[in-house]
Order: C-alpha cells, then sequence, then structure tokens
C-alpha cells in the first residue's frame, strides 16, 4: 500500500506536540501522560487500528455462501471426472497383465519373446507420441520426460520380466501396488518424518505381500519361492518414482503434459529396442518382429491368428501411449498422493480379468493378501481411520475444497 509521499499528497513536516503525542501512545503510557498531551494521544490512531484499518480498505470480493458452495459443487464435479478418467486408465493398465501373459503363453515364455514384445509395444507407442515431443516448450521439459522415461523403464521391465518367469498377473498387479506406499514414504520423508498412519500403512502392506507368498513358501520351502515375483518388486520402485518425478515435473512445466508423456514413450521404446537386441544377439533392424505383428499362419482361428498383434496393437496405443498422456492431464489437476488411490486398484482389475481370459484361480491367500494392500493404502490416504485419529484431521480433507474456492474467489 503506498504511503501519503508515495502517492503524491504534500510531505507535512512533524508537529512537535504530535511527536510528543506520539510518544505517549503506548496503551498505558498514555493514561500516565500530561493532561495537555493525552488529548492528542487519544487522537492519533494506534497501531492495531492502522493494521484493521489497511485490512479493511483492501478490495476483496464478497463471497455468498451459495455462490462458495456452486463453486465447490463445481470444482468437486470436475475432481470426479478427472478421477474418473484416471480409474479407465488404471482399469487398462490392469488388463495389460493378462494380455501380455497371454502373449507369453502364445509365444512361449522367453528372455527373447519378452524384450521383443516390450519393444514392439513402446516402439509403436513412441511412433504414435514421437511428433508431440517436438513441441516441447523448452530443452528442460525434454530431460524432465527422459529423466521419467527411465524410470518406467524399470517398471515395465520388471513387470514384463515378472510376468516370463512365473508370476501370475494377479500377484504381479498387487505387488505393483506398493508403489502408493513408496510415495508415500517419499511424501513423508521429504516433508516431517513418517507419521503413525503411514507407518500403519507400510506394516499393513507388508503383511498383503506376505499372504500373497509365504503360504506357497511354507507348503514347498525356498524353492516355491517365484522368482517372478522378486523381479515383480521394480514395479513400485521404477513406476512409484517416476509418479513423484512427472507431478513436479508437471508443475515446473504445466504446458507439456503431451511431450512429456511422448519422451517417456521414446526413451522407454529405444531403452526396450536396445535390451531386445542384446538378448537376441541381432541388430535391431534384424530383430524377428514379425512374429508379433503378423498373423499367426498355422492358427486354427482367425482369433488365435490375430491374438498377438492384436494385443500389441491395443498395449501400444491405447494402453500406452493413450494412457500416459491422459495420466499426465490427469496429474495436474489431482495430487499423486490423492492419485495413488485410484491407482491401488489396478490389481483388482488384473487379478479378475486375469481369472476371466486366463482361467487363473484366486486362492483365499490372494484374497486376504490383496485386502491388507488395500486396507494400507486407504489407511495412508486417509480414507479408513485408525482409532483415535484426530477430528481436525478427519475436517481438514472435507474442507479443502471449500478453502480452495474462497481462496480463489479473493485472487
Amino acid at each position: 500500500m503506498k504511503t501519503g509521499v508515495e502517492s503524491g499528497a504534500p510531505a507535512v513536516p512533524p508537529n512537535q506536540n504530535d511527536v510528543e503525542a506520539g510518544a505517549h501512545c503506548l496503551p498505558l503510557a498514555c493514561d500516565a501522560a500530561p493532561p495537555h498531551v493525552q488529548t492528542k494521544c487519544r487522537s492519533i490512531p494506534s497501531l492495531a487500528q492502522l493494521v484493521a484499518q489497511q485490512t479493511t480498505n483492501r478490495t476483496l470480493p464478497e463471497i455468498e455462501p451459495l455462490e462458495v458452495h456452486k463453486q465447490v459443487g463445481t470444482d468437486r464435479l470436475g475432481v470426479w471426472v478427472w478421477r474418473a478418467l484416471l480409474l479407465l486408465c488404471t482399469a487398462t493398465w490392469g488388463s495389460n497383465y493378462p494380455l501380455t501373459e497371454n502373449v507369453f503363453i502364445a509365444l512361449g515364455p522367453s528372455a527373447t519373446h519378452t524384450s521383443l514384445f516390450l519393444a514392439a509395444r513402446f516402439l509403436l507407442s513412441a511412433i504414435v507420441l514421437a511428433p508431440a515431443a517436438l513441441s516441447a516448450s523448452s530443452w528442460a521439459a525434454v530431460t524432465a520426460g527422459g529423466r521419467v522415461g527411465v524410470l518406467c523403464a524399470i517398471g515395465y521391465l520388471s513387470q514384463a520380466a515378472a510376468l516370463a518367469m512365473g508370476s501370475q498377473a494377479g500377484q504381479s498387479a498387487f505387488i505393483c501396488s506398493l508403489q502408493a506406499v513408496v510415495i508415500a514414504l517419499h511424501s513423508a520423508l521429504a516433508g516431517n518424518g513418517i507419521s503413525r498412519k503411514t507407518a500403519v500403512a507400510v506394516a499393513l502392506a507388508v503383511c498383503g505381500v506376505g499372504f500373497l507368498e509365504l503360504p506357497s513358501i511354507i507348503e514347498g520351502g525356498l524353492s516355491a519361492l517365484c522368482l517372478g515375483d522378486l523381479v515383480a518388486l521394480g514395479q513400485p520402485i521404477g513406476f512409484g518414482a517416476s509418479y513423484i518425478v512427472i507431478e513436479q515435473a508437471l508443475k515446473d512445466h504445466p504446458n507439456d503434459a503431451l511431450p512429456l508423456a511422448a519422451m517417456q514413450c521414446v526413451l522407454v521404446g529405444a531403452a526396450t529396442l536396445g535390451i531386445a537386441s542384446a538378448t537376441a544377439g541381432a541388430a535391431p533392424w534384424d530383430l524377428p518382429f514379425g512374429k508379433l505383428l503378423l498373423p499367426k499362419a498355422d492358427a486354427s482361428s482367425f482369433f488365435e491368428a490375430w491374438a498377438v498383434p492384436a494385443t500389441v496393437a491395443y498395449t501400444g496405443i491405447w494402453g500406452t501411449a493413450a494412457t500416459i498422456w491422459i495420466e499426465a492431464t490427469v496429474l495436474k489437476r489431482l495430487p499423486i498422493v490423492d492419485a495413488s488411490v485410484i491407482l491401488s486398484t489396478e490389481p483388482l482389475w488384473a487379478t479378475g480379468l486375469a481369472a476371466l481370459m486366463l482361467g487363473e484361480v484366486i486362492g483365499v491367500n490372494d484374497v486376504i493378501g490383496g485386502a491388507f494392500i488395500i486396507i494400507a493404502l486407504l489407511v495412508n490416504e486417509g480414507l479408513l481411520h485408525l482409532p483415535g485419529q484426530g477430528e481436525e484431521e478427519r475436517a481438514s480433507s472435507s474442507s479443502r475444497l471449500t478453502r480452495q474456492a474462497v481462496c480463489s474467489a479473493a485472487a
């Protein structure tokens, strides 16, 4: 706020009596001042009065309660639209598990087929989105997309390798859901330590993984431990870290959602192509992509002939390129810690579709283990409250939208 001198008002030299009165304008000193000073002292506003006057003179829009409720309602509607889009992406990623496993059944579970399928899938997604990478606003946005791509490559390679090594689609997806715990731990460690609910969530998630793995180990010994499930632990590390990086990248480059998605696909495509070339011991242009992209010659039906090419097209175009772009767009509107609750439904989609498509049996230990992991995620996100959790913490999430509406209206 400008003072009188700054706004062009003539400067008036201080009057000695005013100075003398001002010296006694403390609450206690005014009454103790001489009688001829008390009159002037009480006529001069105090510091608190000046601050209150300046605050009152600020031009703020009047916000009626009805307008606040309307704004909150609009915000909630928008939030649910973005949540629905993220849920669609999550269901799609859940379907990728049984479809990928079905490809390995058709081609045979080998390292060559695994790397070849990944290369075909991500090269297709890179071709679809590559032109968008040229529209990046800066080189910093390009490098940010590259960092996300490296972390996503770790997650996708772990996913495909785990399925090829015998991990069931449902179990692999449940292990992948631990990415929300990775995000929560990073959020807690970046702030003021780990909260009680985060510690409980981590303990529940570990119990869930235990229910998934321990029964087979107890029954058959350590030899029954599926190595693919251990490899699958690369998923929550890679994907969880990628979400953390992309959230910051979208804050730094809010208009580069599509270029960031394009750089992820391009980098993952290049990485998987190099791995496929090294695994097959052949140059990239000599890789047998015809096995994946052409119909099977000796197939007994149309569906069997086109099953693998259709899976490559689905997982590459929709299951990767489109959903990664939608995800980047949604994460500009939803906090990643909140979005991780929706992402936690991926194992439910994967398990259900795997049971329908592949006939995988869902055992009691799978149900209990999956329930532990889902409960861990709900506790961590505050959707399931622990005994003794403060009422103010419960009320904070419900009043968040109201505060946002008031702040946006006053801005």
